[in-house]
């Protein structure tokens, strides 16, 4: 996809630096990878878990790399729901599947946040390993707001973490 020229220019100011800007960026344009936008490097062969992975370098940053809020994790647990969840992780740090809970005041429709919470925390190891498991979001009692019906959640990389991960599924389980 293109790259407006003014951001291309600081973008390409911060790779001659060296500095990863966790993309993959190609002059004027850059290469989207399907459902999660722009963050992160397409590894294929041996890096990869199976044909293609993603690679986030987190390694020297100083804030978390988010990954999917606003595209393929947006709206996607429904409050008081048990989902299993299935990815397939490799690298040093730790990974981090964070949820963000906005309430609403029924009666103003004023929000405000009521947690974020890590539904996935694993510590990376330097082979490829599944993880698997259920995740479930708390249960708030705020009695003037309450979680709207759809909850966002990001894939979160926190600063010294390098992840490779793929086939990321979470999938509602059957009540």
């Amino acid at each position: 996809m293109p790259i407006p020229p003014d951001e291309g220019k600081a973008l390409g100011k911060l790779v001659r630096q060296g500095i990863d800007i966790n993309m993959d960026y190609r002059g004027p344009a850059y290469r989207r990878w399907t459902g999660h936008g722009t963050a992160g490097h397409m590894v294929e062969g041996a890096e990869a878990f199976r044909g293609k992975s993603v690679l986030v370098n987190n390694s020297a940053g100083k804030g978390y790399v988010e990954i999917g809020y606003h595209s393929s994790f947006n709206r996607i647990l429904k409050p008081g729901a048990t989902y299993s969840y299935e990815v397939a992780l490799r690298g040093n740090g730790e990974f981090v599947f964070r949820a963000s809970v906005e309430g609403l005041e029924p009666m103003t429709g004023n929000t405000k946040w009521l947690g974020f919470p890590d539904l996935i925390k694993v510590k990376l190891t330097d082979r490829w390993e599944v993880y698997k498991g259920t995740i479930r979001l708390p249960d708030y009692n705020d009695p003037n707001y309450r979680p709207r019906d759809l909850v966002s959640c990001a894939i979160m990389v926190p600063p010294g973490t390098v992840v490779y991960f793929d086939e990321m599924k979470i999938t509602p389980q059957e009540e």
